[in-house]
């Protein structure tokens, strides 16, 4: 049953995405909407988003002993992706530019524009953007120090440049919603008539933004770059399956156990295709930004087929009695 919701979502997120892509190339979405879509993403429809879901939920202790444990994990899921990552580079022999791009993209999925809306269409209760959202906390401290670093060729972003990325709207609308739920705070029905439902436009704007987003890139180039392939394969397959089988070791030789949500959003987000927002990044330092697009490309295309399948490993492996 979980298998079909995933792959419904998918293909709704698919239809979604082509419809972006459609409309650049027919001339209706301009490049000046594109980048106010993103930021009304961004600033308005997604922390509405959070907020609205986190508000709403019933905190208990095994709720926020499973946030611990998951916080934990994520920073073990970034070290492994590292380790991956850093060892494929050795077979690659990549230049300096196009390995700093790999490393970061290894590491950096596309949690805004896919996580999110895919995270809360299969756990709509609440607790699936609880647990998106401490992924996107540990992710944004970890983009901010060591991923600058990485793509800056050394130089790692300012303590105030840091604090100004981490603390932005949906980190702010994720702490007040977990205000408003720890003293059980009732806010009036017509706030989420109204904001609770414009936050969940979040999942077709952002759908729309990715399908703008591929509309950019050339798939011909794709085919010409090994290191393309080997990273689709690390970050789509290889990464997702080795966490699986951390959880499953944990489970049953050292009874650490989480809740079944936040072990699959925690799977998940390590399946995410590349962050676009790395494309960026790696012109504005300097790095390889043609690779950074070929990356977002092909993983987000791969995506549509890799997800299902990390979902159903998933199931089989952790979740069959």
């Amino acid at each position: 049953m979980a298998g079909r919701i995933i792959i419904y979502q998918v293909l709704v997120l698919t239809i979604l995405a082509v419809t972006g892509f459609l409309g650049v190339k027919f001339k209706l979405i301009s490049n000046e909407v594109k980048e106010g879509l993103a930021k009304l993403v961004f600033n308005i429809t997604l922390p509405l988003l959070i907020f609205s879901k986190i508000s709403r939920l019933e905190l208990s202790l095994s709720l926020l002993s499973d946030s611990i444990r998951y916080i934990v994990l994520v920073y073990v899921a970034f070290l492994l992706m590292y380790v991956v990552a850093w060892l494929s580079t050795r077979l690659l022999k990549l230049p300096p530019r196009g390995e700093q791009v790999f490393l970061a993209h290894s590491m950096f999925g596309n949690i805004i524009f896919l996580g999110f809306p895919l995270m809360d269409a299969l756990f709509p209760g609440g607790e699936g953007i609880l647990f998106v959202t401490l992924y996107h906390l540990v992710s944004s401290t970890i983009l901010w120090t060591a991923g600058v670093y990485l793509l800056n060729k050394g130089h790692s972003t300012s303590g105030k440049e840091f604090l100004k990325k981490l603390f932005n709207p949906n980190t702010l609308a994720f702490f007040t919603g977990l205000v408003v739920a720890a003293f059980s705070l009732k806010l009036p029905r017509l706030f989420y008539d109204t904001f609770g439902k414009l936050g969940d436009t979040t999942l077709y704007l952002s759908l729309l933004y990715i399908g703008i987003l591929l509309s950019a890139l050339s798939p011909g180039a794709v085919i010409r770059r090994r290191s393309t392939y080997l990273l689709s394969l690390n970050k789509l397959l290889l990464v997702p399956f080795l966490m699986i089988m951390v959880l499953f070791l944990l489970a049953h030789f050292f009874s650490l156990y989480m809740g079944e949500t936040a072990r699959s959003v925690l799977i998940l987000e390590t399946a995410m295709p590349c962050m676009a927002n790395i494309v960026i990044l790696a012109k504005v330092f300097g790095s390889d930004d043609h690779l950074a697009m070929e990356n977002v490309f092909l993983t987000t295309i791969l995506s549509i087929l890799s997800l299902p399948l990390i979902h159903w490993l998933m199931n089989l492996i952790l979740f069959n009695p």
